[in-house]
C-alpha cells in the first residue's frame, strides 16, 4: 500500500484542473520553489519526497529483490492479477518522471552530444540543452526528507526530480548486475597475435538458475528492461557531466551482459543496438553520402548504368568510393567511449551474440572508416558530433571539403594525440577478434559470417547460397543503421582485412587442426573471398585485396600442413591423418584453382578471370612450392590443374574488361612454377602427376608466344628424361614405371 501511494505521488501523468501537466507548471527557469501546486492538489515537494524514498529503495539491490519476490515474483507474464505488479508500476512511474523534461535533450543531436556546447560553457541564461546535467547542478546539498523540520521547503534545481528518477534507475541496473555477473564471468587470455594484451572477461557457461536471487533478477529484468531502454534512449542525447555519462556507459554495458547471460535476446539486442546507433553521427553521414551519390550517378560507368525505366535499388547503391575528399565531421570523444562499450559487450558475449555480430561489425567498420577519413580528428572539449568540424583533410594529403573548398590543417600535436586514440581503437578491434577464438566454434562461425555479409555489402558480390537464412537474420538486426559511410578504396577495406587477419590467426581451427570436424568457417570465408575476387562488377581494388587474402590464408594453412607432416604435437591426430591421405592439401589448394578458373564454388554463377587475380594466384603457387612443396604429396593434381588453366585458356581479361597486357603474360608467370617442380620435386610426384608434368612441358615447348620459354621447356624435358633414366624402381613388372 505504501509503495502504491508513493507511485501515485510521483506519477507525472496526473494533470491539473486547467489541463496543464506538472511539467509545464514547473518550468519557470532557474531554481524552483518546491511548494508549486500540481495536479490533484499535490505540492511539488510531495513528489520530491516520494521520489527520494523510491530512489533509496531502488538503489538497495537486496531490498529491491526482496520486494519484487514478495509482490511481483509469483506472477507470470500472462497473469492479470491486480496485486502482482507493484514494483513494475514503481519502475514505470519512475521512468516517466525521468523522461518528463524533453527540454533537457540536445536539439538536433546527432548521436551522443559532446561534453559541452559549441563555444564553451553555457551561461545561466542559456537553455537547459546547452548545459551539462549532473550532480553539480541537479541535486540538493541535503536531501529534502532530511529537511522536514524547516518552515519552508528549500529551492531546488529544475531537473532535480528527473535527476532523482534517472539515478534511481541507474541503481536498478547496478543492482541487477551486482549478484548475476560474478556468477557467470570468467577471465581468459586473449589469443590475438599481440602477446602484450591483458586477459579479459567473457561469459562462461556456468550460470545456473537454481539460485532464488538469480531467478528474481531475471524476472525483474524481464519486466523492467523496456522502461530502462526508453530512459537510456532519452538520456543518451542529454548533455551530461563526465561522472553521469560514465555511469550510463557502465550500467548499459552491464545490462547488455546480464541480458545475454539470461538469454533475454530481445533485451540484449535492444540495449546493444542503442549503443551501436549512438556511436555514429548518422545525420552527418547521410548528408555526406547524398552528395557522394549524386556525383556517382553523374559518372556511372557503362557496366553500372541502369536500364531504361529501371528504378535504382537501395541495396544496389555503392558502399565504396574512390573519392579522395575527406569528410568534414568526425566522432566526438563520448561517441568513442560508447564505441568502446560496444566492443566490450561484444567481447563478453562473443559466444552467444549470433546474428548480432553483424550490426556490431557494421558499427566498428563505420567508426573506423569515419576516423580514417577524418584522419583521426576526434572532437574534444567544445566539439559536438552534429556540428561540422572546422578542419578537414584528404587521405592523399590534399586538403578539401566535400564541396571542394580548402580548409585549414590540424596542429601536429593534436594529430599525434588523436592518432594514438585511433590506434587504441584498432587495438580494441584486434583484441575483440582475439577473444572470439576462446569462445568456441559458434563464435568463430558467426564472426566469419558477419564479415562475409559486410564484405558483400561493399563489393556487391553475390551472397553465399549456403548462408541465405543466416544472412537474412543478420540483416534484420542492422535496420537501425540507415545510411553508411562509403569506404575509400585507397587501402584494404575493413571487411576483407579483418577476415584475412582473423582467418590467418585461426587457420588451425578453420581447417580442423584442433580436432574439430566442422569446416564451415573455412568454406564460408574462402567462398566469399573467391566470389569477390571473381565477380565481374566488384571494384578492382577489392578484387585484388580478396585475392591477396586468399593467398595469405592458403599459405598459412599450408604451413600448418607442413607442421603436421613433420609430426608436430600442436595439431590433432585427425588432422595428421587427413594430411597423410592428401585430403587436407586438396582442401587447402582448391581455392587457388577456383580463383584461376573464375569460380567461387557450388551455388555461385561463373565469374570472370582477371589478369591481376591470375598473376597473384600464380605468385602464391610459386611461393607455396618454395616453402611447402614437400608437403603437397597427394595434391599435386591440383597444382597441375592450375598450370593447365593457363595453357588451355591463355587469354584473360584485364581489370576493366580489356584483353590482357600482352601475349604470353600469364604463361611467363606460370612457367617458373613448372621449372621449380622439375628441378626440386620430381621424386615427390606420383606416376600420374609425372606424366602430367611431361605433358605440360610439351605444351610449353610447342607454344609460339614466347621463344625463350619454349627452349627452356625443351631443356627441362631432357632433364626429366635423365631423371626417368636414372630412376630405380622395385616394381614387379620388369622394372618399368607405368605413367598413367
Amino acid at each position: 500500500m505504501f509503495l502504491s501511494i508513493l507511485t501515485r505521488l510521483v506519477d507525472s501523468g496526473i494533470t491539473s484542473k486547467g489541463g496543464r501537466s506538472s511539467v509545464s507548471l514547473a518550468r519557470s527557469g532557474g531554481m524552483q520553489p518546491s511548494k508549486t501546486v500540481l495536479g490533484s492538489g499535490f505540492p511539488l515537494f510531495y513528489r520530491v519526497l516520494a521520489m527520494e524514498i523510491l530512489r533509496n529503495t531502488l538503489r538497495d539491490a537486496q531490498l529491491l529483490h526482496q520486494l519484487y519476490a514478495q509482490f511481483d515474483g509469483d506472477s507470470n507474464a500472462d497473469t492479470d492479477a491486480e496485486d502482482c505488479h507493484v514494483i513494475a508500476d514503481v519502475l514505470k512511474a519512475v521512468g516517466k518522471v525521468a523522461a518528463e523534461r524533453p527540454e533537457l535533450r540536445v536539439s538536433n543531436s546527432d548521436g551522443i552530444p559532446g561534453a559541452q556546447a559549441v563555444g564553451g560553457l553555457a551561461s545561466e541564461s542559456e537553455s537547459l540543452d546547452s548545459k551539462q546535467v549532473g550532480a553539480h547542478n541537479c541535486s540538493l546539498r541535503t536531501e529534502m526528507h532530511k529537511l522536514l523540520d524547516k518552515h519552508e521547503p528549500p529551492l531546488m534545481p529544475e531537473p532535480y526530480l528527473a535527476y532523482l528518477a534517472f539515478t534511481a534507475l541507474l541503481g536498478v541496473a547496478d543492482g541487477l548486475a551486482e549478484h548475476v555477473l560474478p556468477l557467470c564471468t570468467q577471465n581468459v587470455a586473449c589469443s590475438a597475435p599481440a602477446t602484450n594484451l591483458a586477459p579479459g572477461s567473457v561469459l562462461s557457461s556456468s550460470l545456473t538458475l537454481t539460485d532464488t536471487r538469480v531467478l528474481t533478477a531475471k524476472q525483474l529484468l524481464l519486466r523492467s528492461w523496456p522502461v530502462l531502454l526508453s530512459v537510456y534512449t532519452f538520456y543518451l542525447v542529454v548533455r551530461l557531466d563526465d561522472l553521469l555519462f560514465g555511469q550510463i556507459m557502465d550500467t548499459m554495458q552491464k545490462l547488455v551482459q546480464v541480458s545475454g547471460a539470461f538469454e533475454l535476446n530481445e533485451a540484449r539486442n535492444g540495449f546493444l543496438l542503442l549503443l551501436c546507433r549512438s556511436c555514429l553521427p548518422q545525420a552527418a553521414i547521410a548528408d555526406h553520402e547524398r552528395q557522394l551519390q549524386q556525383g556517382h550517378r553523374a559518372t556511372l560507368s557503362p557496366v553500372d548504368e541502369l536500364e531504361d525505366g529501371a528504378e535504382p535499388k537501395v541495396h544496389a547503391l555503392p558502399l565504396v568510393t574512390t573519392s579522395l575528399s575527406g569528410v568534414t565531421f568526425t566522432m566526438n570523444t563520448r561517441q568513442i567511449e560508447c564505441l568502446r562499450a560496444v566492443v566490450a559487450c561484444a567481447q563478453y558475449l562473443a559466444s552467444v551474440l549470433g546474428p548480432m555480430w553483424y550490426p556490431v561489425l557494421v558499427t566498428l567498420q563505420q567508426a573506423e572508416e569515419l576516423l580514417y577519413q577524418s584522419h583521426g580528428r576526434l572532437q574534444s572539449g567544445p566539439a559536438n558530433a552534429n556540428t561540422a568540424a572546422k578542419t578537414g583533410s584528404q587521405p592523399t594529403g590534399r586538403r578539401a571539403s566535400v564541396s571542394g573548398q580548402s580548409v585549414p590543417a590540424v596542429a601536429s600535436d593534436d594529430k599525434q594525440l588523436l592518432s594514438s586514440d585511433l590506434a587504441r581503437i584498432r587495438t580494441d578491434y584486434a583484441r575483440l577478434l582475439g577473444f572470439v577464438r576462446t569462445c568456441g566454434g559458434d563464435a568463430i562461425m558467426w564472426t566469419v559470417r558477419a564479415l562475409c555479409v559486410l564484405g558483400t555489402d561493399l563489393s556487391n558480390a553475390p551472397p553465399d547460397v549456403e548462408l541465405q537464412s543466416e544472412e537474412a537474420a543478420m540483416r534484420a538486426t542492422a535496420s537501425i543503421i540507415h545510411r553508411r559511410l562509403s569506404a575509400v578504396l585507397n587501402r584494404p577495406t575493413f571487411a576483407i582485412d579483418q577476415l584475412r587477419a582473423f582467418a590467418v590467426s585461426n587457420v588451425d581451427v578453420l581447417v580442423g587442426a584442433t580436432g574439430t570436424d566442422d569446416q564451415g568457417a573455412w568454406r564460408a570465408s574462402t567462398r566469399h573471398l573467391l566470389a569477390t575476387a571473381t565477380h565481374p562488377h566488384a571494384p578492382a581494388p577489392m578484387r585484388t585485396q580478396a585475392c591477396s587474402a586468399v593467398s595469405d590464408i592458403v599459405l598459412a594453412a599450408m604451413d600448418l600442413v607442413s607442421q603436421a607432416d613433420s609430426g608436430s604435437d600442436t595439431v590433432s591426430q585427425q588432422f595428421i591423418d587427413s594430411v597423410l591421405s592428401g585430403e587436407a592439401q586438396v582442401c587447402v589448394l582448391t581455392p587457388l584453382l577456383q580463383m584461376m578458373n573464375g569460380t567461387a564454388g557450388d551455388g555461385y554463377a561463373n565469374g570472370a578471370r582477371f589478369v591481376d587475380v591470375s598473376k597473384l594466384t600464380l605468385d602464391t603457387v610459386h611461393m607455396l612450392l618454395q616453402s611447402s612443396g614437400r608437403s603437397i604429396m597427394r595434391a599435386w593434381s591440383v597444382v597441375f590443374d592450375i598450370i593447365h588453366t593457363v595453357l588451355d585458356t591463355p587469354q584473360a581479361t584485364g581489370a576493366a574488361g580489356t584483353e590482357s597486357r600482352q601475349p604470353g603474360y600469364l604463361m611467363r608467370c606460370v612457367f617458373p612454377c613448372l621449372q621449380l617442380i622439375c628441378s626440386d620435386y620430381l621424386e615427390d610426384l606420383p606416376p600420374h602427376c609425372l606424366r602430367r608434368c611431361i605433358e605440360c612441358l610439351a605444351l610449353f615447348g610447342r607454344q609460339n608466344e614466347d621463344l625463350n620459354i619454349a627452349l627452356t621447356a625443351i631443356g627441362q624435358a631432357w632433364a626429366v628424361c635423365d631423371f626417368l633414366q636414372g630412376l630405380q624402381t622395385t616394381v614387379s613388372d620388369g622394372g618399368k614405371v607405368e605413367l598413367v
